[in-house]
């Protein structure tokens, strides 16, 4: 079963509070996909995976950290048209707000590499069509 909690915190970008769902348990039945997406019940977890400041349009898996570097990136005009997007789902931006920071701090390595492909799963999950059965 997985449980979470709503938890409040600064944003290391703007300093304004925000409240965010955390993960506090959950579990995992069966192998990871041949993509690496996890199994459930995890994967159901991916609305808490990514924060995202809604003053400032910050995006971390945890927007209290100090990262230095978001801080070249997240007043760009591309950050701040990807955060402001109508195009997208709240969730959705703030992937892709994330992935833009990630993608200026890190090298793709393997493991980086795995970040980002977790977040393009995410991004299927959230866009996909609604397929409902019609009787």
């Amino acid at each position: 079963m997985t449980t979470s909690d709503e938890i409040t915190k600064n944003c290391y970008v703007c300093n304004k509070a925000s409240t965010h769902a955390k993960i506090m348990s959950t579990n995992t039945f069966g192998s990871p996909d041949l993509d690496t997406r996890p199994p459930e019940m995890e994967r159901s977890t991916i609305s808490m995976w990514v924060q995202i400041c809604p003053s400032c349009g910050y995006s971390s898996s945890n927007i209290s950290e100090v990262n230095e570097k978001a801080l070249e990136v997240i007043y760009t005009d591309s950050y701040q048209k990807q955060f402001k997007s109508p195009e997208f789902p709240k969730l959705a931006n703030a992937f892709l707000c994330f992935s833009l920071i990630q993608k200026t701090i890190v090298n793709i390595q393997k493991q980086d590499g795995i970040v980002f492909m977790r977040h393009g799963h995410a991004m299927m999950l959230i866009m996909r069509p609604v397929h409902r059965n019609v009787e």
